[in-house]
């Protein structure tokens, strides 16, 4: 709407253009058909984009998964392969998880290697003993072959036994959940399950402990055998008396005994697997090795002294203050 501005009669007036539908369509239509070419090709340059961009950012993926293909199923060496830093946190857990599986294959084969080094002699002499009984007519003699089997069967099972238990204890994957445990009772169980042998031998076997529970974090039947462990080591050694003891504020559990003792400068030395401290046949030099490493996994610290008036010897596990 306008009006005119310099004629005498200054009349609004209306100027209206319009054209008819068809005459619009056809024109969308020629603008159409002469922008689709630009616009497929856009289309086609978008995803040529889209499809080389993702290709180049799965590109490291890429190589990485070839890697892992590419590798010798029983190597467990960690992944060298450059990735960039959005990768290279997958690739350090990786290595991470190669390394806990050298560790946990370490201790296998060091399992292995102990097992068969040290089984080897009693299963020989087990073979012997029995191939001889088998050349005797005597039944004297036969029975003399079996109790001496049966004394070296009961020594290798025993032997297996703790070869297990040390085995299971050194690996490094091993997180058992600790729990509240009642110490006292612990003792006394262990106590009363080994009294029989003791008794037999001679030997005074007794628990001293408060009129109130004792209670710390850990695993009932790894302390029991922590103390079956002591107490048969005290009963093959010598001892005469041995005294499970139990302290409370912290709570700490300790095994006393009157026999030889252990020389202070060969005390650490006791600690490793398979060294012992006498010629004993019987023994196999495993009992502190696994009583250290159930000390290690209750977080408790162990330690060896000597015995009343400066006789025998006096293992402890302090364990932490509260075990709650």
């Amino acid at each position: 709407r306008t009006r005119l501005e310099d004629w005498r009669q200054r009349e609004r007036f209306d100027v209206r253009v319009a054209h008819t539908r068809e005459g619009r369509e056809r024109l969308a239509s020629q603008l159409l058909r002469g922008n689709l070419a630009y616009i497929l090709g856009m289309a086609l340059l978008a995803a040529a984009t889209l499809v080389i961009a993702i290709r180049t950012a799965l590109a490291p993926l890429t190589r990485l998964r070839r890697a892992i293909r590419a590798r010798d199923p029983r190597t467990l060496a960690p992944l060298e392969l450059p990735l960039p830093r959005e990768l290279a946190e997958l690739r350090e857990t990786l290595n991470e998880l190669l390394a806990r599986m050298r560790r946990v294959r370490a201790n296998q084969e060091r399992f292995i290697g102990d097992a068969s080094h040290q089984l080897r002699t009693p299963l020989a002499g087990l073979s012997a003993r029995a191939e001889l009984a088998l050349r005797q007519d005597d039944p004297a003699q036969w029975r003399q072959a079996l109790i001496a089997m049966q004394e070296t069967s009961t020594r290798t099972s025993r032997l297996a036994m703790q070869l297990l238990s040390l085995t299971r204890l050194d690996n490094p994957e091993y997180r058992p959940e600790l729990a509240p445990v009642a110490l006292d009772e612990i003792a006394r169980r262990a106590v009363k399950q080994h009294w029989s042998a003791c008794h037999r031998d001679g030997i005074d076997l007794g628990v001293e402990a408060p009129q109130n529970t004792v209670e710390a974090q850990g695993l009932d039947w790894q302390l029991e055998e922590a103390l079956g462990n002591l107490i048969d080591n005290a009963r093959r050694y010598g001892a005469r008396r041995i005294t499970v003891r139990i302290t409370e504020a912290p709570p700490v559990l300790e095994v006393e005994d009157d026999g030889p003792g252990i020389p202070e400068a060969k005390r650490l030395l006791m600690l490793r697997p398979f060294h012992r401290g006498s010629d004993d046949p019987d023994g196999s030099g495993l009992g502190l090795a696994i009583v250290d490493g159930i000390a290690r996994t209750h977080g408790a610290r162990l330690g060896l002294a000597d015995g009343h008036d400066g006789q025998g010897l006096k293992v402890t596990l302090s364990f932490p203050g509260d075990p709650s």
